[in-house]
């Protein structure tokens, strides 16, 4: 017995709206416009997305760059701002979240490297990797009371 051909499947243009919600469900509703959309979904659509360049103006306003803590912290005001008119999505406003996190992050090492080109004898003299091997001495070296001390009496 020889096995069937497999018959291709082809796509035709529904009739109903292409907006598919999150349970992978289609809506019924009649496409009304060229997009492939209901009214209802093809006015959604456009009324939730800003104008981009709109949206950059309102998240930069009042900062130059981001090379100070002060201008990040701005910038994450504006970010909340902008959340809170919904006119950026959720996983838009925690992507840039993070972005501010590792940008106040690099701060301090840019800050050490600018301390280091302004003054290179200082730099040699602090090696963090030493001070931590120093605390632990001190903290092994400690003796530790079992007994400690009573509180006197009243």
């Amino acid at each position: 017995m020889s096995p069937k051909p497999l018959t291709p499947i082809v796509a035709t243009a529904s009739p109903h709206c292409s907006h598919v919600n999150a349970r992978n469900q289609r809506c019924r509703m009649l496409a009304g416009s060229s997009s492939g959309l209901c009214n209802y979904h093809f006015r959604k659509s456009q009324s939730a997305q800003p104008a981009p360049e709109a949206l950059a103006a309102d998240l930069l306003s009042g900062i130059a760059d981001f090379s100070t803590a002060g201008s990040v912290n701005a910038f994450l005001g504006n970010l909340v701002r902008q959340l809170a008119r919904k006119r950026l999505s959720r996983r838009d406003a925690v992507a840039f979240g993070y972005l501010s996190q590792l940008l106040l992050n690099s701060l301090s090492a840019l800050d050490r490297q600018r301390r280091s080109e302004e003054d290179p004898e200082a730099s040699d003299d602090f090696d963090p990797s030493k001070e931590i091997a120093a605390y632990f001495n001190y903290i092994r070296s400690t003796p530790i009371d079992n007994n400690p001390p009573t509180p006197p009496a009243l």
